[in-house]
């Protein structure tokens, strides 16, 4: 991977309520290339950070931004990855 995102996001947060599961929506901004793509990696375990999401995406860029939807999450605790694999090669 040539470049990654602008910078590297790491976010802890909780799913949480009265249901059994959530919605986690990630907005992403200040895209300054269409080219590649976006990747977006949910994990649930500490063990499996950035070694084996257990959601994942794989989105083009867009300057405007991109947002993503994660359906059906359970509660829990989870962190997210996201960079932009401009040359495609994971």
């Amino acid at each position: 991977m040539k470049k990654l995102f602008n910078s590297a996001l790491f976010v802890l947060f909780s799913v949480s309520g009265f249901s059994q599961t959530g919605t986690i929506t990630v907005n992403i901004d200040g895209i300054n290339s269409t080219k590649g793509k976006i990747e977006i990696g949910l994990y649930d375990k500490k063990e499996n950070f950035m070694v084996h999401s257990f959601k994942g995406v794989s989105l083009s860029p867009s300057k405007s931004g991109v947002t993503y939807t994660f359906d059906n999450v359970p509660s829990g605790t989870y962190a997210i990855a996201i960079w932009h694999d401009e040359d495609e090669d994971k």
